[in-house]
């Protein structure tokens, strides 16, 4: 209307007006103070009411630019907010091939390390030692692949450091960082306390630092593979098994003072000299049956982690001759102990065979139970080692002892076959109704028996 103060516009688009003690406030569509529009009518009030000259010329690229810097800013932390939000690609099949062959090279240096430690203690005068440079030139390839991973990933993210890596791996990056901090504290023990031997190099608190921490880099491969659900390739599939027993390798370190494949105090239990009345033979049985429940428990576990998901052939063989391994090169290949080993792996390789026959040959395509699993691997397993070290050198245990600790690894293997075993569901409302558990799928995703890997339909369960 003629006579009626014209509204000055705002940079961003219409403004809405409110009466704020007496005068209009410009709100822009964003529903924050537009600054320009705000400052042009404050000069206003001035240049009326009190005679002060205008000085928006001045004033406006100032608050222009605040306002386009603010716009700027804020887009930014939009676009930064999103991008976090949204999970990184998983790793290619390929990346995780590098980083278990980085893996590999890491588990290798620490064999030649434990190695060392038990027969070359009298050159380890420092930290500098060529065993070391093989273990920590291999952990340092295998924590930077980690790293370029989550930076291949990064987007806009500035946390790409922490959140940016693919399924799997953050685990990884923890462990190189307690690795680095690890080797560090293991270089100061050494200069305080000397260089252990033996069971003292196994007990050692900075070497329990970087076997955990060696665990969690090796074992990436192996939870990228679980979180990429069904349908997986038999090439992913071989990666993430060899990822899992490069990590059962390094968790066998940890009680290689009790192992059944080679003992570091002499000859195996069941091929020493047996006298019921002597104390000292009774104990050495002893220790023999606890090392035989010891290394099933580190043999059989992630097995039927494997055969939980679904059954892959072969896996069982691997993890029992990489545990095997570490322990005969640290002892240097003892010659019984390793005839025992080799009707080991072909004991292991004969169970898998005979569980993999049992699947296929039952009715419903259902697979196997885990307790069955568990029982036939162990007994295989150990009735072909108790066959190896008598064809070398001779059982020594009387029948009782030696066939009494096949049926016991066998039952113990039923227990953590049983507790690792899917739960059936129940319906609801129909107390009698029960849906067996979730199936474990094969290589290329097929269901079988009516579920698949991902738990029963519709739940989403793993």
């Amino acid at each position: 209307m003629p006579g009626e103060q014209e509204k000055p516009h705002l940079d961003q688009g219409e403004g809405v007006q409110s009466e704020i003690f007496g005068q209009p406030r410009f709100v822009g569509d964003l529903g924050r103070i537009d600054p320009a529009a705000l400052l042009e009518k404050f000069q206003n009030v001035l240049a009326k009411r009190l005679g002060i000259p205008r000085f928006w010329h001045v004033t406006r690229d100032i608050t222009t630019r605040a306002t386009l810097t603010m716009d700027r800013r804020l887009s930014l932390l939009a676009i930064m907010s999103v991008n976090a939000s949204a999970s990184p690609p998983a790793a290619t099949h390929t990346e995780d091939a590098i980083g278990a062959v980085f893996g590999t090279w890491m588990i290798a240096g620490g064999l030649v390390d434990a190695w060392a430690h038990v027969h070359v203690t009298t050159e380890l005068e420092s930290f500098a030692t060529p065993y070391h440079a093989v273990l920590y030139s291999g952990f340092f390839c295998a924590a930077l692949w980690t790293f370029v991973l989550a930076y291949r990933r990064r987007g806009n993210d500035p946390y790409w450091w922490w959140r940016r890596f693919p399924a799997g791996y953050r685990l990884g990056a923890l462990g190189a960082v307690g690795f680095l901090s690890g080797g560090v504290a293991d270089a100061i023990w050494h200069q305080f306390f000397g260089v252990e031997a033996d069971l003292e190099a196994i007990l050692s608190p900075t070497h329990f630092m970087l076997n955990v921490s060696a665990m969690l880099i090796v074992t990436s491969p192996m939870r990228s593979w679980w979180a990429e659900g069904v349908g997986v390739s038999r090439a992913r599939t071989v990666t993430g098994s060899l990822a899992t027993a490069l990590g059962t390798s390094a968790a066998g370190f940890f009680l290689v003072y009790a192992s059944a494949f080679a003992s570091n105090f002499g000859l195996l239990a069941p091929v020493q000299p047996w006298n019921r009345r002597d104390p000292t033979s009774q104990l050495t049985a002893i220790h023999g049956l606890t090392c035989y429940l010891v290394t099933t428990a580190i043999v059989v576990i992630p097995l039927l982690l494997i055969y939980r998901r679904r059954p892959v052939p072969g896996a069982g063989t691997l993890i029992v001759a990489l545990v095997a391994l570490f322990t005969l090169v640290m002892y240097e290949f003892p010659g019984t102990p390793t005839v025992g080993v080799l009707l080991a792996v072909v004991g292991a390789a004969v169970a898998e065979l005979v569980l993999h026959a049992w699947g296929r040959s039952r009715p419903d395509a259902s697979p196997t139970p885990l307790p069955v699993v568990g029982a036939v691997f162990a007994a295989l397993l150990w009735g072909a080692q108790f066959a190896g070290l008598h064809l070398a050198d001779g059982v020594r245990w009387p029948v009782e002892l030696w066939s009494g600790t096949i049926v016991l690894t066998a039952l113990t293997a039923a227990v953590l076959g049983g507790l690792a075993q899917r739960p059936s569901v129940r319906r609801v409302g129909a107390p009698d109704a029960v849906i067996a558990a979730p199936a474990p799928v094969g290589p290329a995703g097929v269901k079988t028996g009516g579920r698949t890997e991902e738990g029963v339909t519709g739940t989403g369960r793993r």
